[in-house]
């Protein structure tokens, strides 16, 4: 019916799962198909079956990013991530909200820049442990300056940053406003 002389159906297959059906006809040619063909068409479908693998696997790396961007943009708590040095490198929209300062004003400068002055010393030990001993703090109060001035209060978590190979590559942790609390009590 298709008025092909001869054809040719190769799976397409990755680690044994059957991504579907490579065919050839031979209806603008007058040559039979040959062996050579087939095994062509195999190295093909090999091609196509790992290259419909990464597309997969790429549109689940997205789908995991945008779940995961949007847990960050929309949690009521500052997320943050510092650098090895103790600079921002991430803040999600909590934190202007919450402390009045745009993220370019926050981008790039040290934590220490927003807390008071007798505090310095001992967050500079405890970023220092969590990034030289790799240790883990929660539930740490303390008082992050608003951009007006004023002082809030935060109940503060932060760990260690590791790259693929276990390095520490900064801190990550999350802010949480106790601020309305603390005057109650």
């Amino acid at each position: 019916m298709m008025g092909a002389q001869s054809f040719i159906c190769v799976p397409i297959v990755f680690e044994s799962e059957s991504m579907g059906v490579l065919m050839v006809d031979n209806m603008r040619s007058n040559r039979h198909l040959r062996h050579s063909d087939l095994n062509l068409l195999i190295g093909v479908a090999t091609q196509i079956a790992i290259s419909m693998k990464n597309a997969q696997s790429y549109q689940k790396v997205l789908a995991s990013e945008e779940r995961i961007r949007s847990l960050s943009e929309n949690a009521p708590d500052i997320i943050y991530t510092l650098d090895i040095n103790g600079a921002f490198n991430y803040i999600n929209p909590a934190w202007e909200k919450i402390l009045g300062h745009c993220t370019e004003e926050v981008i790039g400068q040290y934590f220490i820049d927003f807390i008071k002055k007798e505090d310095i010393s001992n967050v500079i030990h405890l970023f220092k442990q969590i990034r030289n001993e790799k240790l883990t703090i929660t539930e740490r109060v303390g008082t992050i300056l608003h951009k007006d001035g004023s002082e809030r209060v935060f109940n503060m978590s932060g760990a260690p940053n590791l790259d693929l190979k276990g390095n520490v590559i900064g801190i990550v942790g999350i802010f949480k406003d106790i601020s309305e609390q603390k005057k109650l009590e």
